[in-house]
């Protein structure tokens, strides 16, 4: 009896797998038919496959790339330009003189007259006036009926 006991556990593990194959097998069914309706689910292309472009009208790969070699040339000639110009900013004499200098100097060539303000200083009396006198232009016209 001893030596059946292991073959039994094989025999009833054996059989308690069957359900777990057959859901198994089940679950594979199931996807080949969720994908065949994926598969007719799926949209019809928007142009006919015979008016998409052929390999041959895509443009061909650039054919005056420079070297690297050209590139470093290029690049070298950029920064002793570079060079060039900073030594020539470096070289320039700024002036130091002061704006309000060359400012009175500027209204020294001026006349007079013109550097008078256009109108004259106004009362907070008389710019209430004015505001009043704008505000009555501001109303707006009748509604018409």
């Amino acid at each position: 009896m001893a030596s059946l006991r292991p073959v039994s556990i094989a025999v009833l593990l054996a059989f308690a797998a069957l359900p777990a194959r057959a859901q198994m097998a089940d679950v594979k069914t199931a996807d080949v038919k969720t994908a065949d309706v994926q598969a007719s689910d799926t949209p019809a292309p928007s142009a006919p496959l015979d008016t998409m472009p052929r390999w041959a009208e895509f443009p061909g790969p650039p054919e005056a790339v420079p070297t690297p070699a050209e590139i470093r040339l290029r690049v070298n000639a950029q920064l002793a330009k570079r060079q060039e110009l900073d030594t020539a900013v470096a070289a320039l004499v700024w002036d130091k003189h002061e704006p309000d200098a060359i400012a009175a100097e500027a209204r020294g060539h001026l006349d007079p007259a013109y550097l008078q303000p256009v109108d004259a200083p106004m009362t907070p009396q008389q710019i209430d006036a004015f505001a009043a006198s704008l505000r009555a232009k501001a109303t707006p016209p009748p509604v018409a009926q």
